[in-house]
């Protein structure tokens, strides 16, 4: 399995987590995630607030870290978008 097909694996997989855990009495969260052509998608996006993301290692932010993932369901609340690379590596959070 390539990279790229383990990764949209992986975030469909915490997508669909963060859509079941919100259903029970809360309100529904929109998030998004980009997936694959994120050097071009960040070379055309803009921040539009502070990115809690930015700064940390690229081994902290991987899909593949438990701690990763529970991150991104407490971000998630925010609504907002997520970048990922090709690599499962989540680069950055609220760029349109």
């Amino acid at each position: 399995m390539g990279s790229l097909e383990l990764t949209l694996r992986r975030t469909v997989s915490l997508a669909v987590e963060i859509a079941r855990e919100k259903r029970n009495g809360r309100r529904r969260v929109g998030v998004t995630f980009l997936v694959g052509s994120s050097k071009d998608v960040l070379a055309h996006a803009r921040q539009l607030a502070l990115d809690p993301l930015r700064g940390h290692p690229d081994r902290l932010k991987s899909l593949d870290e438990p701690g990763t993932q529970a991150t991104l369901k407490q971000l998630a609340r925010l609504g907002e978008t997520f970048v990922v690379s090709d690599e499962g590596v989540v680069l950055s959070m609220v760029r349109l």
